[in-house]
């Protein structure tokens, strides 16, 4: 029932960007910073976001980002054993991205269970 009512809620409703988002997207890009979404939420709530957000264009069957994708990667809570607080989105995240160097990592948040 509650995934119902979530999945339609997306659905029906209008999905914008926080304000600035785009804007610091684009910086990192050019500035060779990679960027990887995760989230608490399943698979196919991000990819509904995703798709109307437009940032789904880009990403491949792995939801990898391709060359010239807003974003390089996307992670949902089915990826991993565990969800936050754990670390696991971002361990998955560094590995996919070929990252080893969690001091070269930043995780930035909008809920207590991100930091």
């Amino acid at each position: 029932m509650f995934k119902t009512v979530l999945e339609e809620h997306y659905a029906d409703h209008e999905v914008v960007p926080t304000k600035g988002a785009l804007r610091i997207f684009k910086f990192l890009n050019e500035n060779g910073v990679k960027i990887a979404l995760t989230t608490g939420f399943y698979r196919k709530i991000i990819t509904i976001i995703l798709s109307k957000l437009g940032w789904i264009h880009g990403l491949d069957k792995t939801w990898k980002g391709l060359k010239d994708s807003l974003i390089q990667l996307s992670l949902s809570s089915d990826d991993v054993k565990n969800g936050r607080p754990a670390p696991d989105l971002i361990y998955l995240a560094m590995k996919r991205l070929g990252l080893s160097d969690p001091r070269r990592v930043i995780k930035i948040g909008d809920t207590p269970s991100d930091l």
